[in-house]
C-alpha cells in the first residue's frame, strides 16, 4: 500500500493545476496558499519545482523562437491574455540565475521563480506545456495492432472518453491553458471541440462567482447518441476554496448544466463526483468524495458522496455507516433501478485498506460478502453489469507466498460468484483496475497494468462469451495504465495514462 491513493494523486493534480492557472493569471494569493501547501508535502513540492525547471530549460528555445519570428505556431495564441490584441505583444523574459535545488525553504525559492515565470508561462504556455507532454506512436502487441489516435495539440491530457459508434466518441480533454474542462468529439476523422465553453454555462448555476471558479470533470457515461451524462466538480478559485459537484448532461445538440447537490457547503466543503453510470433516462447515479472543509492533504477526513438522478432531480443518497470514514467509490454500474452495484475501498490509514462490494435494492445499498475460498487479500476495483444474473468484477489478490499480485475476475450469476482463471502478467504480478466496459453478454472488456515504478505493462481481458483472452500493449517506459476503456462497432477506444512526475500525461489508443 506504499503507492499514492486516489485521493492523494487527486489533491496534488488540482493542487498543481491550481499554481499553474493562478501564475497565468497573476493571482498571488492562491501560489502562496499552494506554496505553504508544498511546504507540508515532499511530492507537490517536487512536483512543482520540476515544472519550474522543465520551463526554465524552454525559457532560451521561446527566446530564439520569437527572434526568428515563428511565434505564430498554431496554438500559440490560445495562450494571450484576455482582452490582448491580436499582435504578439514584445515580452522580455529575464532569465532565472542557475542554482542547486535547495530544500530548506522551498517557497520563498519558489515566489521568485513564480514571478520570473508568470510572463513565460502567460505568452509561451502553449509551447512549455506541449514539449512536457509528446504524442507517441504505439507499436505492435504481440496478439494486435494499436494505434495512438492524435488530439488537439491545446488539450494537456484526457480525463475520460465514451464511445456510440467508431464514428462517434466523446472525451473530456483538460486543456494547456485556462482553468476549465472541455468536450470533444470524435467524428471517426478528427475531434471536434466546438462544443462551447463548459465555464459559461457553470457561472449561470453559480452566479456572483465571476471568474473565480474552474472545472474538472472526471466521468461520461453514454445511453444514446442524444442521452450523455459528465461529471465532476467545479473549484472556488478565490478565498473559500470550495468545491461544488458540477453534471453536465448532451440532449443531442448541446451540454447542458444540471443542478446538483452537495453533501457539504461549497462555501468552504469539499464535493467531488467522479464516476457516473445510468440504466435508463430515469435512472442515473453518479458517485465521489466529500469533506466538510477544503481538502488539503491526503489525511484529511472525508466520506462518500452519491447521487441519484430520477428523470427530474439530482439527490443525495446515504451508504451505509458500516462502511466508515473515508470510503471511496471505485466503480458503480447500473442495471435497473432495482439492481446496482458498487466497488470501493474504505482508507484505514496511508498502510491499510478495506475493499467493499456493495448492491442496491431499489430501497437500500448492503454489503456484499464474497466467497472466503477466493482468499481474505482480494481487492475488485471494478463492476460491470449487463442483466441480474451476468455481473462481473474485477480487481487482484496480495499473494503473499509468491511476493506477487494476482488479476482477479469473477462472475455472478444469480446465485453464486464463480472465480475465471487469468494468466498473470510479469514477474512482480498484475492487477486489474477500474477501467471497464460492457459490449454485451458475449463482449466484456477490462484493463490491467504490471510492471514497477520504472517500466510497466499495460494489457486487456475480453470476454467472448467463452473464455476471457488477453492482449498485450506495447510496454510503458514510466509507471502507466489504462484507465478508460470504450467499444463500439468492433472499435475499442484505450486511454492510456502516464505518471510523469509532474502531473500526468495520456494518449489515446485503438485497435488499428
Amino acid at each position: 500500500m506504499g503507492e499514492p491513493s486516489i485521493v492523494q494523486r487527486l489533491l496534488r493534480e488540482k493542487a498543481l493545476g491550481r499554481y499553474l492557472d493562478a501564475l497565468e493569471r497573476g493571482d498571488i494569493s492562491t501560489i502562496i496558499r499552494v506554496l505553504e501547501q508544498a511546504e507540508r508535502d515532499r511530492v507537490l513540492e517536487r512536483m512543482i519545482l520540476e515544472v519550474h525547471e522543465t520551463c526554465q530549460a524552454e525559457e532560451e528555445f521561446l527566446a530564439m523562437a520569437q527572434e526568428e519570428n515563428w511565434m505564430e505556431i498554431d496554438g500559440i495564441h490560445k495562450s494571450r491574455i484576455k482582452g490582448q490584441q491580436d499582435e504578439p505583444a514584445e515580452v522580455e523574459l529575464v532569465p532565472e540565475p542557475s542554482a542547486q535545488r535547495k530544500r530548506g525553504k522551498p517557497a520563498r525559492r519558489l515566489r521568485v521563480q513564480a514571478a520570473v515565470l508568470l510572463v513565460a508561462l502567460v505568452v509561451g504556455g502553449f509551447l512549455l506545456l506541449h514539449n512536457a507532454y509528446p504524442m507517441r506512436m504505439a507499436t505492435t502487441s504481440p496478439s494486435s495492432k494499436w494505434c495512438s489516435v492524435e488530439y488537439n495539440h491545446s488539450v494537456a491530457s484526457i480525463n475520460a472518453l465514451t464511445a456510440l459508434s467508431p464514428g462517434d466518441v466523446w472525451a473530456i480533454g483538460t486543456p494547456m491553458i485556462g482553468a476549465e474542462s472541455v468536450f470533444m468529439h470524435w467524428d471517426g476523422a478528427r475531434w471536434d471541440m466546438s462544443n462551447g465553453p463548459i465555464l459559461t454555462r457553470v457561472m449561470t448555476g453559480f452566479p456572483g462567482l465571476g471568474e473565480g471558479i474552474a472545472t474538472t470533470l472526471a466521468s461520461l457515461y453514454a445511453l444514446s447518441a442524444n442521452n450523455i451524462w459528465s461529471v465532476g466538480a467545479a473549484h472556488m478559485v478565490d478565498q473559500r476554496g470550495g468545491e461544488h459537484t458540477l453534471i453536465e448532461h448532451w440532449d443531442g445538440s448541446q451540454w447542458q448544466f444540471v443542478k446538483s447537490p452537495n453533501k457539504y457547503p461549497s462555501s468552504a466543503g469539499w464535493n467531488d463526483l467522479h464516476i457516473v453510470s445510468a440504466s435508463s433516462a430515469s435512472d442515473v447515479w453518479a458517485a465521489g468524495f466529500a469533506a466538510p472543509v477544503t481538502l488539503t492533504s491526503a489525511n484529511s477526513p472525508f466520506s462518500a458522496l452519491m447521487e441519484h438522478w430520477d428523470g427530474q432531480t439530482w439527490s443525495l443518497v446515504s451508504l451505509p455507516d458500516s462502511l466508515g470514514k473515508n470510503f471511496l467509490p471505485l466503480s458503480i454500474a447500473a442495471i435497473a433501478p432495482d439492481d446496482v452495484w458498487l466497488a470501493g475501498d474504505t482508507e484505514e490509514s496511508s498502510q491499510k485498506e478495506t475493499n467493499h462490494v456493495l448492491h442496491w435494492d431499489g430501497k437500500s445499498w448492503t454489503t456484499v460478502q464474497l466467497p472466503a475460498s477466493f482468499g481474505h487479500a482480494l481487492y475488485i476495483d471494478a463492476v460491470a453489469g449487463i442483466s441480474a444474473n451476468n455481473v462481473w468484477a474485477f480487481g487482484g489478490i496480495n499473494n503473499a507466498q509468491r511476493h506477487q499480485g494476482e488479476p482477479l475476475i469473477i462472475h455472478w450469476d444469480g446465485n453464486q460468484w464463480t472465480r475465471f482463471p487469468v494468466a498473470t502478467v510479469g514477474k512482480e504480478g498484475s492487477s486489474l483496475n477500474s477501467a471497464t466496459v460492457v459490449g454485451g453478454a458475449n463482449n466484456v472488456w477490462v484493463a490491467g497494468d504490471a510492471g514497477n515504478s520504472t517500466i510497466s505493462q499495460p494489457f486487456l481481458e475480453h470476454w467472448n462469451g467463452q473464455s476471457w483472452q488477453q492482449t498485450l500493449l506495447a510496454p510503458g517506459k514510466a509507471p502507466e495504465s489504462v484507465t478508460n476503456l470504450a467499444e463500439a462497432g468492433s472499435k475499442v477506444w484505450a486511454l492510456r495514462t502516464t505518471d510523469t512526475n509532474p502531473g500526468i500525461s495520456t494518449r489515446i489508443e485503438t485497435n488499428c
